[in-house]
């Protein structure tokens, strides 16, 4: 019970520690992921507690029973068939019910710790869940004091219980003291980390960070195998049952005895029989220190191989300063480890962007929501890329008016505009020997300082240039310019950088006057479109308006030409008939032109000669359609 509680206890400060050390103005839960991690391995420590306490406590309700039965035989008359009856407990004993609480409510539990700690200890290692990991340097001693505190009660009342369990009555303790054992080494070991932090040496921090997710999820991995495999184990009559919920690795460091005792009695548990005195098990025994030394001998070795790849450089030191030359790419051997380290070096091609955060977003979400794409660029929209604010020179100047001595009038121009610039800067590691030691050597973050140089020459560059140049046909020029200078800049800081491009990426205004800039661009655009289209109507209009001019001068010449020969002609052929009237006999003329006429009207037309003499005269018109020829159409020649 005692364990019980101080297991609860360590958990609820520890997690109190963790809050303490991320908290600041406001309350959030946020501090060391560190602590978070080994709080995950300190709850699963509270159901162990609890399951070796119901353990001890049925065990001894069980013995205590057994004690009276003996008792009650003793005092029976001669029989003890009420005794002997049955050979197996009742289920209603305490015998019977601690044989219930192990088939059932052990692996149970061990079952619903390990799912716990798979769960939580995948969550934070792959980051299922958002846990904000800052601290505040200024909390971080009194917090690695606590958790000392609180690692050497744990380890003073795990090394108690562990020698306790050594007694036969108390052997079921060894689980939970193994566990509070590993407990107390852990919180010791981030006590150690935020005291190195301190210092600025945050190794030890990240190490924890990623190891204690791990090292629960493997736990959690080795209660589900050892509740398996206990279904597999041999059942030998007057063997116990261990336990699902002890860590065999846990139990390797906190059972008294040595290391290689340890791994004898599991094996020999988990088989059912004596492995370790097997011919096999001593074999290996007396071959187990030659190979590890073999192993340790062998990866010592393996450190003088060096593979450089086709796109990078290797420095090799020898304690701690550089030895021969830089390593090209290839197979190359060197002096094994720790007498000389080989770094390798990226020599390949960089890109980073100046200028310009890129922010998380699910591009799922984005479709969902309406909003564009991160490779569409609108100015009016905000997008994944917020770029910086860059001054430039303005074309005016803010002018001062006085009106009167007394009250003078500012003018509202602005003497410098604003607009969201970004660059994109290629560059690479120099394979120059002095220049590689410089990167190697003289800086410690290169890319870093190679961003703050080209974003300062980025804001001296358009401060001095036009809005109208930057987003115009200059951007070219400047962005040349700007190279230079930052490859001037890198060589006097010694950077041991090479860069190889420089080009804008985002030049645009910013998104509060993004509109207004379009509304003003688009005026001048409608502008020019308006003129654009009067030329094209002038130009269309004027030459069709001639055309048309000269079509219809045209056309009332032919008309004027026309009505004078028509009545010219009219005139003449009146002169023509009346001197042949004069000059002719008038009735023949007459009669001639009466012919004429009438010949000129019947033409196409049937005609029957009538003579003038005849007396009886019968009239007979057929009016049906002739369809064959007859004797009157027959052209019977002259």
């Amino acid at each position: 019970m005692g364990g019980l509680i101080i297991q609860v206890l360590v958990s609820s400060f520890a997690f109190g520690v963790y809050i303490y050390s991320g908290y600041k103005d406001e309350f959030r839960i946020g501090g060391s992921a560190a602590i978070i991690g080994e709080i995950c391995h300190l709850l699963p420590g509270i159901a162990v507690w609890l399951v070796c306490y119901l353990r001890l406590r049925l065990n001894r309700i069980a013995d205590a029973e057994d004690r009276e039965i003996e008792i009650l035989k003793g005092r029976a008359d001669g029989s003890s068939s009420l005794f002997e009856a049955s050979q197996t407990p009742d289920a209603y004993t305490a015998r019977g019910r601690l044989l219930r609480f192990e088939k059932s409510f052990i692996p149970a539990t061990t079952v619903v710790s390990a799912l716990f700690m798979l769960l939580v200890g995948s969550a934070i290692l792959f980051k299922w869940v958002y846990l904000p990991s800052g601290v505040i340097t200024e909390r971080l001693a009194v917090c690695g004091a606590f958790l000392f505190s609180f690692a050497f009660v744990a380890f003073a009342f795990s090394q108690y219980v562990v020698g306790l369990s050594s007694v036969h009555e108390y052997r079921h303790l060894r689980p939970a003291g193994a566990f509070m054992l590993s407990n107390s080494l852990l919180l010791s070991l981030c006590g150690l980390s935020m005291w190195l932090s301190i210092a600025e040496v945050t190794l030890l921090d990240t190490v924890l960070r990623h190891a204690l997710p791990i090292l629960v999820v493997l736990l959690g991995i080795e209660f589900i195998l050892n509740f398996i495999l206990d279904f597999f184990r041999p059942r030998l009559p007057g063997q116990e049952l261990r336990p699902p919920y002890e860590s065999r690795l846990f139990g390797l460091f906190a059972q008294p005895g040595s290391l290689w005792n340890a791994v004898a009695e599991t094996l020999d548990y988990q088989f059912g029989f004596k492995v370790s005195r097997t011919w096999f098990f001593k074999f290996v025994a007396q071959l187990i220190l030659p190979l590890i030394a073999f192993q340790l001998v062998s990866a010592v070795l393996l450190t003088s191989i060096v593979v450089v790849k086709h796109d990078e450089l290797v420095i090799v030191e020898r304690f701690g300063k550089p030895a021969g030359d830089i390593l090209q790419p290839g197979f190359h051997l060197k002096i094994p480890w720790p007498i000389e380290r080989a770094y390798p070096l990226p020599t390949g091609i960089q890109r980073v962007v100046v200028g310009i955060e890129e922010a998380e977003r699910n591009s799922e979400a984005e479709l969902k929501t309406g909003q564009l794409p991160s490779n569409v660029v609108v100015w009016t929209q905000p997008r994944q890329l917020a770029s910086d604010y860059i001054l430039l020179a303005s074309q005016t100047t803010s002018e001062v008016r006085e009106t009167t001595e007394e009250q003078p009038e500012v003018g509202t121009s602005v003497p410098v505009n604003v607009l969201n610039v970004s660059l994109i800067l290629h560059y690479r590691i120099s394979d120059k020997r002095e220049e590689l030691f410089d990167y190697f050597y003289h800086q410690t973050d290169a890319q870093r300082y190679l961003v703050s140089i080209a974003f300062r020459e980025l804001v001296q560059v358009c401060c001095s240039v036009k809005m109208e140049d930057l987003m115009g046909p200059a951007r070219l020029t400047l962005a040349a310019r700007i190279q230079t200078r930052i490859m001037e800049q890198a060589k006097t800081s010694r950077l041991g950088l090479e860069v190889i491009a420089v080009g804008f990426q985002l030049v645009h205004p910013p998104l509060p006057v993004a509109d207004t800039f379009e509304s003003i661009v688009e005026s001048q655009e409608k502008r020019l479109t308006s003129i654009v289209e009067a030329e094209a109507f002038a130009a269309r209009t004027v030459p069709g308006a001639k055309t048309t001019g000269r079509v219809r001068v045209h056309e009332a010449e032919s008309y004027k030409t026309r009505r004078v020969s028509i009545a010219k002609a009219e005139a003449d052929s009146f002169k023509h008939q009346r001197n042949a009237y004069e000059l002719a006999t008038p009735e023949i003329y007459e009669l001639r032109y009466f012919l004429s006429t009438l010949e000129e009207a019947l033409k196409g037309k049937r005609k029957l000669v009538i003579p003038k003499n005849m007396k009886n005269q019968v009239i007979e018109l057929n009016l049906e359609e002739k369809l064959n020829a007859d004797l009157l159409n027959v052209d019977l020649g002259e």
